[in-house]
């Protein structure tokens, strides 16, 4: 069992690091597809407690996770507020923006996923 946590736990780490690079270097593509519900690793169950990501996007990815699980419950309700807290956290951010349009991919993606 020990080996089971271990690798959730790498697989946790590998993908806030892939997202942490993606934000650092304001690769929108890659933080996008990061954040899309088709992504692999949305293939698995989070229940992660703390993201240590800068605000907002410690935020973003957390309910993120919180919509990746409940749809794997098929708590559907649940998944669909999440996602929308998504939606509410990025207009927030993308507010903040204004100049910087490095984030529109994730707005496609974010839109996207909440039709699904």
């Amino acid at each position: 069992s020990s080996g089971i946590n271990a690798e959730y736990g790498g697989h946790v780490k590998q993908m806030l690091n892939a997202a942490r690079e993606a934000l650092e270097s304001e690769d929108g593509r890659v933080f996008a597809d990061l954040m899309s519900l088709n992504h692999p690793y949305c293939k698995q169950q989070w229940s992660v407690s703390h993201i240590s990501l800068d605000a907002p996007f410690d935020q973003l990815v957390f309910e993120h996770f919180r919509t990746s699980d409940a749809i794997l419950a098929e708590d559907f309700m649940g998944a669909f507020v999440s996602q929308s807290n998504v939606v509410q956290i990025f207009a927030k951010m993308f507010k903040i923006q204004k100049e910087d349009n490095w984030g529109l991919p994730l707005m496609n993606t974010i839109i996207k996923d909440l039709m699904r």
